[in-house]
């Protein structure tokens, strides 16, 4: 943050050796001197004020997360208040139908890639479950809100407060960028040993 808002880093040191590298250890530790406040001179008395508790060297009373959301300068002195991500709330009807549509374009059991979806898995099948349900929560106004002003709505209300409307399933027009990758982990899981023909 200060290398940000003054465009140098508190401490460093050109030289790499030893020596230089045990002299940059110290003023760390050191914390913020007179030279800073003469860097600092033109920023604001908040701002100030944040950077010394942010750089102070000793743990215990460094600042915290929870007060550096709450701090002056972050808030416009309260003007702003500033609220941590939470993430929307889940929607299992839309999960139970990306991963219905999922199957289907994959020719898949439901239950395998359900079993996939849980574990969190990091291959093609979680990808593509992953990229549907954003574009349902895009679609459906879920992810268009700004969590460092406001909480998330109501479960069951969008932004406006209106009830949320029915999600549609994705047209396979939307997915031509996922064809290829469909058709070579369908024929790998089949076994069929052409996966590499296409891709």
């Amino acid at each position: 943050m200060y290398a940000v808002i003054l465009g140098r880093m508190p401490f460093s040191t050109a030289m790499k050796d030893e020596y230089h590298r045990q002299k940059l250890l110290q003023a760390i530790q050191r914390g913020l001197s007179s030279h800073h406040d003469l860097e600092m001179q033109a920023c604001s008395t908040d701002c100030r004020n944040l950077l010394r508790q942010l750089i102070e060297p000793k743990p215990e009373l460094r600042l915290p997360l929870h007060e550096i959301q709450r701090h002056p300068w972050v808030t416009r002195n309260g003007r702003t208040v500033f609220y941590t991500y939470r993430p929307p709330p889940k929607n299992m009807h839309m999960r139970q139908q990306t991963i219905a549509e999922l199957s289907i374009m994959m020719g898949l059991k439901r239950k395998e890639v359900a079993e996939t979806v849980k574990e969190s898995k990091a291959d093609e099948l979680s990808a593509m479950f992953n990229m549907i349900l954003d574009r349902k929560r895009r679609d459906q106004g879920a992810l268009d809100f700004d969590h460092t002003r406001r909480p998330f709505g109501n479960k069951g209300r969008s932004r406006s407060g209106s009830r949320e409307r029915a999600v549609p399933a994705v047209r396979p027009s939307r997915l031509r960028g996922l064809t290829k990758s469909s058709k070579a982990l369908s024929r790998s899981r089949a076994g069929s040993g052409e996966r590499g023909k296409d891709l």
